[in-house]
């Protein structure tokens, strides 16, 4: 416990790889680590500065919704907003459901954090939702960084 992200050496001293992970619970732990070469890889991409599929260069947008326990076909339902966020400033509460992010439908909690991580932080978005009491409503929010 405690060495994910140390380096993974080889008997001789050399670093071959990055610790990522490791299973628990067993008298065997496996262990599981990222190679040398794919970790400079992605510490090049980093440094050039230009993002790809799988590396964001800095923080993520972040809308600080939390999300219903249950949910239902109809959009994602909220449990609740995170204080001094875009949602908690907008209005947007617990029992609201969001359908629509700027026009495109939203129905399930993976579909809501893919659209919105398709935005940068500083973007402004339209909302659609439905209140608790069954009112469709819009709104436009800028998006904030996200937590580390």
């Amino acid at each position: 416990s405690g060495d994910s992200g140390g380096p993974l050496v080889d008997a001789d001293g050399e670093v071959i790889g990055v610790v990522t992970a490791a299973s628990s619970g067993a008298a065997n732990i496996t262990g599981f680590a990222v190679p040398i070469a794919t970790a400079l890889d992605v510490v090049d991409q980093i440094q050039s500065g230009v993002e790809t599929d799988t590396v964001q260069i800095g923080g993520t947008a972040f809308l600080g919704v939390q999300l219903a326990t249950t949910q239902q076909s109809a959009g994602v339902l909220l449990g609740g907003v995170i204080d001094n966020t875009p949602a908690a400033t907008s209005g947007l509460t617990a029992g609201d459901i969001i359908t629509a992010v700027d026009g495109q439908t939203v129905t399930t909690a993976d579909e809501l954090s893919s659209v919105i991580e398709g935005y940068e932080a500083g973007d402004s978005v339209t909302i659609s939702y439905t209140t608790a009491d069954g009112a469709a409503q819009e709104l436009t929010v800028t998006l904030m960084d996200g937590p580390a």
